[in-house]
């Protein structure tokens, strides 16, 4: 078996069922031949595009894996791997590379180094033997820690070697999870239920933890709004009265209101990093609780008071038992639902002669007003033309 045979037969192993590629690279056809089924694109930035939405739809339980050729088609991949890392989106990216003795003569394009700036991690495939133990730190990154691109850089000759008999017993890595500390919790949940006017600040580690009871439930005994990142909507369902809606640079009436007004905010699963499109929690608050698997995100952009560093879902499970432990089982009634019935009945108030309006030609709002009413909200995943 072959390094980019054995590659193929990794992925096998660990449950790929489909890889999208732009040829041309080896492991297309070698990972055909594993019954795994190659997807084409006419770009390479569209199979990194549908790399990610693969994982993002997923929840991080499976990862989308894509395949293209050195050159060329590494150097067209910039854009897609920009967005998974700025979205934290776990992807495995397996470039073709250079012959060993062209790898670094100019102006050939080194994936692993010109990358490093929009990649979580990046190896090169430099002898048979390794290919086990590169694949393995693969898998290591995608499942554990925060996402974005891992790449592994598939040496042209070296790929195409025998991978010796004692290099073949590859071992699959398992997810990693901690919790916070009992007193930091018990500080987080006495802030929370001292406030005047309290949030929640739900991102896309909700989803990855598969935390979305936890949260309703957290949410549900506090009497505390929720308001979502665009990376984590759907991590609290908007239909529910505590919803606060989803946004980023733009957002709901309800979100604008409550993000500005509210005294104690608790990010679950967040990174609260601040760039050029995302909600920015303003300054002042005071208390900010932060819940991410990431010791580098608490502080980094946004100041915070109590760090909750651990997976999204045992973290809620301790707060939601620490609530019960002292306020009691059936938690509390702050009259939050009614508020925030109020304030989006005064929003869509503005908004609905625009959202129904018959001019024409038909203005956008009214067009995303009509799918929104009709299509199957269950079942349905709308996208747009973002420029990729």
């Amino acid at each position: 078996m072959n390094g980019t045979e054995f590659i193929a037969h990794i992925l096998k192993q660990e449950g790929v069922t489909e890889m999208t590629c732009f040829p041309s690279n080896a492991l297309i056809e070698a990972a055909a031949k594993e019954g795994i089924r190659p997807v084409m694109f006419r770009h390479e930035r569209g199979a990194i595009m549908a790399a990610d939405g693969y994982s993002r739809q997923s929840a991080g339980q499976r990862f989308g894996v894509v395949a293209m050729q050195n050159a060329a088609g590494a150097e067209n991949s910039m854009g897609g791997l920009a967005q998974a890392f700025g979205d934290n989106v776990p992807i495995l990216v397996l470039p073709g590379g250079y012959p060993l003795d062209r790898r670094h003569v100019r102006p050939n394009f080194l994936a692993t180094e010109n990358w490093k700036g929009v990649v979580k991690s990046a190896e090169t495939i430099d002898t048979p033997s390794q290919i086990k133990d590169v694949m393995r730190r693969a898998f290591q990154a995608l499942r554990n820690g925060n996402g974005g691109p891992v790449v592994v850089e598939m040496t042209a000759d070296i790929c195409a070697m025998e991978v010796p008999d004692d290099a073949l017993d590859y071992s699959s890595p398992a997810v990693t999870v901690s919790a916070p500390s009992k007193t930091d919790v018990q500080d987080a949940v006495k802030a929370l239920l001292a406030a005047d006017r309290p949030m929640i600040w739900a991102g896309a580690g909700i989803l990855k933890a598969r935390a979305t009871a936890e949260l309703a439930e957290f949410a549900e005994l506090t009497d505390i709004p929720v308001f979502t990142t665009m990376e984590g909507k759907s991590a609290y369902d908007e239909r529910l009265p505590l919803s606060l809606g989803a946004g980023s640079g733009a957002t709901t009436g309800p979100a604008y209101e409550w993000i500005n007004a509210s005294d104690v905010v608790v990010g679950l699963g967040t990174s609260f990093t601040i760039n050029s499109y995302t909600r920015t929690l303003p300054a002042g608050k005071k208390t900010v609780i932060h819940n991410t698997i990431n010791t580098e995100d608490v502080n980094k952009d946004t100041v915070s008071h109590i760090g909750l560093v651990g997976d999204a879902r045992l973290t809620l499970e301790m707060l939601i038992e620490e609530v019960k432990a002292q306020i009691g089982e059936d938690g509390r009634d702050l009259g939050a639902t009614a508020r925030i019935a109020a304030a989006r009945e005064a929003w869509m108030a503005e908004w609905l002669p625009i959202l129904n309006s018959d001019e024409a030609p038909l203005n956008p709002y009214r067009v995303i007003n009509e799918i929104n009413k009709n299509i199957d909200h269950e079942n349905s995943v709308v996208t747009h033309d973002a420029g990729g």
